[in-house]
């Protein structure tokens, strides 16, 4: 008679379900890299990078902070930080821009977000 290449599969399953039927928990390994929460591109009129944009950020109306990298028209915000992010983007012949984004996070990082943010000319 000739076994069934399934039968093995079906007896092992209440093996692998048991952490999950005996309350185990299941953990999560988490890693060691740095997420930040907003990487805002920031462009003109036209669509082209501002570059020299900076800005500063605060989390749930806390205190403010520089963010943390200003890279070819790219301004990146909030290192692990999660909650209502508030940023101010400034630039040398643009007028301040102020966005609020909310971020979550998972067990380990923040849910980072890209953002683009057009800025006006001070003309």
């Amino acid at each position: 008679m000739a076994r069934s290449p399934f039968l093995l599969p079906l007896a092992l399953l209440p093996l692998a379900l048991l952490p999950f039927m005996t309350g185990c928990p299941v953990y999560q390994v988490c890693t060691d890299d740095l997420r930040y929460a907003l990487d805002i591109t920031v462009v003109d009129a036209d669509g082209a990078p501002v570059t020299g944009a900076t800005g500063t950020y605060s989390v749930d109306g806390g205190a403010e902070t520089d963010c943390e990298g200003s890279y070819q028209g790219t301004v990146t915000c909030g290192a692990e930080a999660a909650g209502e992010l508030t940023v101010i983007i400034s630039a040398s012949g643009y007028q301040d821009e102020t966005l609020t984004r909310v971020v979550d996070a998972d067990e380990c990082h923040v849910i980072g977000q890209e953002v683009e943010l057009t800025l006006t000319a001070t003309d």
